[in-house]
């Protein structure tokens, strides 16, 4: 009896793997044939296993949206950066008042008569105070999806070559802080401005610092409101 069991169950099992081998796995949803593929022995059904990954693969890319990880356009970069020098401006130049005027007295007689030091001492302050606002607006959202106010705000991120988020040695330190100190200083700051951006007009729509950072500005799914 149980010589009868086994080839009964042989025979069984022999059907179904040639009923699953025939099988149309477009016709399933994501999580079904997330369970398909994990029933299956990778070594014994390599085939199989083969057609399920690549099947899940399509349907992983139709559920993140047509654009996803599609280089952004030069356009809706453009506009995020300009959200975000608005968001920043606004804040720094409010808060710099406010708590400088609380510590200091700005000696506008001073400012008004051209005295060079005294206007490059409150440049520098107000870079600094600049980036350090940068960081405290745009800093978890670099951390944690790769993107600025900006950007989440438009439907874009920053990504390395795989497609993940960088760390933020990479998305503030190499992208944002060091460029805008450089940046900082006369003549040469100008100078790099006019080059990184010269170089978003590359046919992989990069910036210079998207190249030093080894990173890229993509689409995040359907996320595009302009």
């Amino acid at each position: 009896m149980d010589a009868v069991n086994v080839v009964f169950e042989y025979f069984t099992c022999s059907l179904l793997r040639i009923f699953m081998s025939e099988m149309d796995y477009s016709k399933f949803t994501l999580q079904e044939l997330y369970d398909i593929y994990r029933t299956i022995d990778n070594d014994a059904e390599p085939e199989k296993a083969r057609t399920l990954f690549k099947e899940i693969e399509k349907k992983e890319k139709e559920k993140a949206g047509p654009f996803e990880g599609k280089l952004a356009t030069r356009g809706l970069r453009l506009i995020a950066f300009l959200v975000d020098l608005g968001i920043v401006w606004i804040i720094s130049t409010f808060a710099f008042r406010f708590l400088y005027g609380s510590f200091f007295t700005i000696d506008f007689r001073r400012i008004f008569s051209a005295d060079g030091q005294y206007l490059e001492f409150l440049f520098f302050i107000l870079v600094g105070f600049t980036i350090l606002v940068y960081f405290l607006v745009n800093g978890y959202y670099l951390y944690k999806y790769g993107q600025t106010v900006g950007k989440k705000i438009i439907g874009i991120k920053i990504t390395d070559k795989e497609g993940n988020v960088p760390p933020l040695s990479k998305t503030y330190l190499v992208r944002y802080f060091i460029p805008a100190v450089v940046s900082s200083f006369p003549i040469f700051g100008i100078f790099l401005w006019i080059v990184d951006a010269i170089f978003i007009f590359g046919k992989d729509k990069k910036c210079l610092h998207d190249h030093i950072a080894d990173t890229k500005v993509v689409f995040v799914g359907d996320e595009i409101y302009f």
